[in-house]
């Protein structure tokens, strides 16, 4: 009797164990997402600088149907190629620094194209579903390998949005600038991070919706030095995530008025002396760049020195 009542509870606690694991999947798929075309029908009136702007942006731009899109391939093809731009079905990135290229049946060909070198790379041959697509669409459900809209659209960082379109009342969406630092960083760190979501099978959390904390549905890992997608990684240990700053304070998500690389919202050095001008806790100002570093190269920047590898740690640079 004593066994049977512990192999019922074993059972008990498997299907709980199962439960849980799921149900932040289901949580997000119950909601409704209805894509930014839809949120598109009022915000051209209220926001019509954002709509232009952000469909032009390289989030907007995330991932393109080849067939639909053929000219979204910025690839040369020439007899040397390592894959045949027939099997590409969907395509990964505006074409800015390199494109990725997904088969149908969303494996990662093995090549990538590098854009300003113009030539060919080897490229990891991964399952598109579990390393890639879910930070290049907008509520991508990987087990049924469907989704609400290509690239990264307004509910991606905003979260469903049909209840607000019912309602059209701002409580029933998420706000950016009305989450506190962490949870904004952590909209943009659903996909600018290493690491997987709990189960390990993913490289990006499936269950995450903005507001959410990003630490019940994702694992960091250490990245790489010059890891992609390690923002949020190496931000996380800097002594501007520490003073408060968000990374809407140099980047704009919407690519509005956008005044430098990387939907900055001002030119690199003109940001970072925005702040350092002044002396911040144990870091001294800085009175201007050419008696901070006499020794730079005429083209540098401050990000020449202390993002290095695009690191977001923001450290001194290195001695070379």
């Amino acid at each position: 009797m004593v066994s049977r009542v512990r192999v019922i509870a074993f059972i008990g606690l498997l299907l709980t164990i199962v439960w849980v694991g799921t149900a932040g999947v289901s949580a997000k798929r119950a909601a409704k997402y209805v894509g930014s075309e839809d949120c598109a029908v009022c915000h051209e009136d209220t926001h019509p600088e954002i709509i232009k702007s952000h469909a032009n942006t390289l989030h907007s731009r995330a991932m393109f149907d080849a067939a639909k899109n053929p000219k979204s391939i910025v690839a040369v093809f020439g007899p040397d190629a390592p894959i045949k731009k027939a099997d590409i079905k969907y395509v990964l990135g505006s074409g800015k620094v390199y494109q990725n290229y997904l088969d149908k049946n969303f494996r990662v060909l093995p090549a990538k194209w590098l854009v300003k070198e113009k030539k060919w790379v080897k490229q990891q041959a991964v399952d598109g579903l579990t390393q890639c697509v879910g930070c290049h669409v907008t509520n991508l459900d990987p087990e049924s390998k469907k989704w609400t809209e290509m690239g990264v659209g307004c509910e991606a960082c905003h979260g469903p949005g049909a209840a607000h379109a019912d309602s059209q009342d701002p409580k029933d969406i998420v706000s950016l600038k009305n989450l506190d630092q962490k949870h904004l960083n952590m909209v943009c760190g659903q996909c600018h991070a290493v690491g997987t979501d709990l189960s390990g099978k993913y490289a990006y959390s499936p269950t995450f919706v903005p507001g959410d904390d990003l630490t019940k549905h994702f694992k960091l890992k250490d990245p790489a030095v010059g890891a992609a997608n390690s923002q949020y990684n190496t931000f996380l240990g800097s002594k501007h995530e520490a003073g408060g700053q968000k990374c809407t304070s140099c980047h704009e998500a919407h690519g509005v008025n956008v005044k430098g690389p990387k939907q900055l919202r001002s030119p690199v050095n003109d940001l970072c002396l925005g702040c350092h001008t002044m002396k911040l806790g144990d870091t001294e100002a800085i009175k201007d760049l050419k008696s901070h570093a006499p020794d730079a190269a005429p083209d540098a920047t401050c990000a020449s020195c202390h993002m290095e590898g695009n690191s977001h740690a923001f450290k001194k640079a290195s001695s070379k």
